[in-house]
């Protein structure tokens, strides 16, 4: 009797917490530094601002003034969106629309900086913490390289990441994290007014100039992972499937 009040009592307390993080995990403002280190000696910084609320997720490059968005339209179909906030122009992608080929349908790979699938195939090493702010450590080594993580397991938000192979290393940190709705509500309402231009129109409009710009300039670009050079070329995406 004892060992199942105890289990109960347990259960309960795992229940708690998971609601107590359940608000958190939906709403969240987390800014993360982002290192890149390659055969080059000089390093690149840049800082990257996940901002997420239900059904909606938003990747925004501060220094790039470029907010990468997308919204779970429904089970497995995501809708893309790229924001020029120097701008307040918008590029739309169709909910489901074959970019590259294939469709976009890793939804926790956007809301969280990395898959449910890649989190799987981890080896979990230890855990430090309690509650909300429980870490859970991962590691992956592979035949070119390796990736750890320290995880957030109940807030679903990456603390730590390294990501590394032969020739390049990747590194993002977590640096603030809020969960205020009102802020989030508004980076979300604010970029809901950019004048919005489908992706599949862009080639029909030679009259206006910001499209032919940054078509030009590699900005507009179905499928880049949302890192960008200096050129305005995308880089690969980081965050493996």
């Amino acid at each position: 009797m004892r060992k199942l009040i105890l289990g109960i009592f347990t259960l309960a307390s795992a229940q708690a917490v998971a609601n107590q993080c359940d608000e958190p995990a939906k709403w969240a403002m987390a800014t993360y530094a982002q290192v890149a280190y390659s055969d080059n000696p000089q390093q690149r910084h840049r800082t990257l601002t996940l901002w997420r609320k239900p059904n909606n997720v938003a990747h925004q490059y501060p220094q790039l003034e470029i907010t990468q968005a997308w919204q779970s339209v429904r089970p497995d179909t995501v809708k893309p969106i790229r924001y020029f906030d120097a701008h307040e122009r918008a590029i739309e992608y169709q909910p489901g629309e074959l970019i590259h080929g294939k469709r976009d349908t890793n939804w926790s790979e956007h809301n969280q900086l990395i898959s449910d699938t890649l989190l799987r195939s981890m080896r979990l090493t230890h855990q430090d913490g309690i509650g909300c702010d429980k870490v859970e450590h991962y590691v992956l080594n592979h035949r070119d390289g390796s990736i750890k993580v320290a995880w957030l397991a109940q807030k679903k938000l990456v603390k730590t990441m390294v990501i590394e192979n032969n020739t390049r290393r990747e590194e993002f940190t977590l640096q603030h994290i809020h969960h205020n709705k009102a802020a989030i509500s508004a980076f979300f309402e604010h970029r809901d007014k950019y004048k919005s231009t489908d992706y599949a129109d862009i080639g029909d409009d030679h009259t206006d100039p910001f499209l032919t710009n940054m078509v030009h300039q590699g900005f507009i670009e179905a499928g880049a992972s949302g890192f960008y050079q200096a050129n305005g070329e995308p880089l690969p995406t980081v965050h493996a499937h």
